[in-house]
């Protein structure tokens, strides 16, 4: 036996399947109803909207996939009008808007942490390719041969970077300083 919220949730979208669609005989263009989202409904879909929006700031939660993100309160008032529609409402509740803000914040947590998990393996990756250029050069390298490596870490910023987390990860040791305190020999841990 099927649940009654499921076959509710079906008759639904069979009746939106079924809608008839007004066509403007000028344009062509399609006359879509629009539901507005007004009073406490918006209010609440405002404070969604800069919630977001200040996660995609430098040092926010969502600074890594602003692209997704600027779309993120478009989609939370889209998400609000389908629960709208689905539940059969007149209006878009506070209460559409605040389920539909929980379900765009996983998906933007969810890509955010995805994009990262990308991120980390690519330089995880590119890390040890390094190390095994590294090795193949006799197993140490200084920051003043930076130029001579493959093309990809030439850059002093890669380079540190790489390197960096080569030491984090117990391949290299710093074998010296420079006068601004930061690594610049560096060998292979042997073992």
């Amino acid at each position: 036996m099927q649940h009654s919220a499921y076959l509710a949730f079906i008759e639904q979208l069979d009746a939106l399947i079924n809608i008839d669609i007004n066509i403007d005989e000028k344009t062509g263009a399609l006359e879509l109803k629009s539901l507005k989202i007004e009073g406490e409904a918006y209010d609440a879909w405002a404070k969604v909207h800069d919630a977001i929006e200040a996660n995609l700031g430098p040092d926010g939660k969502y600074s890594d996939i602003k692209a997704m993100g600027s779309k993120a309160a478009e989609n939370v008032a889209r998400l609000a009008a389908i629960f709208c529609f689905v539940e059969k409402c007149s209006y878009i509740s506070v209460e559409h808007i605040e389920r539909s803000g929980r379900v765009i914040n996983w998906y933007l947590t969810c890509a955010s942490l995805r994009l990262r998990e990308a991120t980390n393996n690519t330089e995880q990756l590119e890390a040890k390719a390094l190390l095994e250029w590294i090795i193949a050069q006799g197993g140490h390298i200084n920051a003043k041969s930076f130029k001579s490596l493959p093309s990809k870490y030439r850059s002093a910023r890669v380079a540190r970077s790489r390197l960096e987390l080569l030491v984090k990860m117990g391949y290299l040791k710093v074998t010296e300083l420079n006068r601004n305190q930061e690594p610049s020999n560096w060998q292979v841990l042997s073992g």
